[in-house]
């Protein structure tokens, strides 16, 4: 039961996780947005 700690031992290590959540969470949404855009654009002109 020594490990348990680390997982929330300091502020900064939970608020770097969570910021790197956000980011690929940003990533990922931005990359499905721009696909969507993609296939709308696609299917307007074809």
């Amino acid at each position: 039961m020594e490990e348990e700690p680390l997982i929330g031992a300091t502020p900064e290590l939970g608020a770097g996780i969570n910021t790197q959540a956000a980011v690929t969470a940003g990533i990922w949404l931005l990359i499905g947005y721009i696909g969507y855009k993609l296939v709308s654009n696609f299917a307007k002109t074809h």
